[in-house]
Parts: C-alpha cells; structure tokens; sequence
C-alpha cells in the first residue's frame, strides 16, 4: 500500500496513510507499504524512494523483494531492521518471526541534526533516540503483533520508514 506521496508534508496525506496502514497491520493484515510519486521529470523536492534488499540486480528478484517486504522507504537514511525469536527464527522486515520473545534490531545512517529514531510497536511509539547520537539500537519484545522504525526530522516529517517485522 503507498502511504508515502511526493513530498512528506504535500496535500497527498501521508500521515493519515501510515495511520491508516498502522490499523490494518493491528488487525493482522501482513500488508507492505510503499512510497511513490506522480511528478514527472526534474524536481527541487524531497521525495520518498523505496530501497530495496533484493538477492540480485534483476526485475524478478526486486519484485520478489518487494513482495516480501525486503524494503524500506527514505528521502535520504538508511537503515537495518532485524530479528530473531526465542524459538531461533530470524528475519528482517518483511518477514514473520515465530516465538515467545523477541530481540530487534535497528542500524541506521546518513540521518540529520534533529532527525529522531521512533521504534513503533503495534502502532505505539516505545521508544524515541536522537538519531545523530546513536546508530543502533536492540529491543526486546514479547506478546506483540509486528514492529517498525521511522525516523522523523525536527517539523516530524517523515524521512524514513522501515516495513514490519511481525511476531507470531
């Protein structure tokens, strides 16, 4: 689903979409979201693109990708959302991990003075890190549905948003 048009505070809603996204993933929707944009040609705006972790440079295995939820949207950051469970499954976002307990796992660069690392949690905010004074971060978690990274700036536009990793 695209939660994420042309530029973050544009007309196009975003906050409402991720809202949005957040309450169909609480229902148990394994749903990705996406980021994409109608302006044709050179722009002078920040836009969102999706970064994908595909196993090679082909269009197949980018669409495999893609359908997994091997991606992440940023208008510049990057970031590594892991995890594994207590029963030994890993994964990365996208993936379902099988378990009792959980320990996640962020890395990120290239964020901004004032950009802030929100760990979101079933739609709730847990935790919140100054991104320039940390890279990386582990949680542990336990009776919860699924688990995402934004990273915010200082106005809490978007700048980064991880897909879900889910817990089952």
């Amino acid at each position: 689903v695209e939660v994420w048009n042309e530029e973050w505070d544009s007309s196009s809603n975003n906050d409402a979409a991720v809202q949005l996204w957040y309450q169909w993933l609480n229902q148990g929707y394994h749903i990705y979201a996406s980021v994409g944009t109608d302006i044709h040609g050179a722009s002078d705006k920040t836009l969102g693109f999706n970064v994908v972790y595909a196993a090679a440079r082909t269009e197949m295995a980018i669409l495999d990708a893609v359908k997994q939820g091997h991606h992440y949207l940023s208008s510049e950051p990057q970031i590594e959302l892991t995890g594994v469970s207590s029963a030994g499954y890993g994964g990365m976002m996208g993936d379902s991990l099988h378990g009792d307990t959980y320990t996640i796992s962020a890395q990120w660069d290239k964020c901004r003075a004032g950009d802030v690392i929100r760990f979101v949690v079933d739609g709730q905010v847990v935790d919140e890190l100054d991104a320039q004074a940390q890279s990386s971060k582990t949680w542990d978690l336990s009776d919860n549905l699924w688990c995402v990274i934004e990273i915010r700036d200082s106005n809490h536009h978007m700048r980064a948003l991880t897909n879900p990793i889910f817990m089952e």
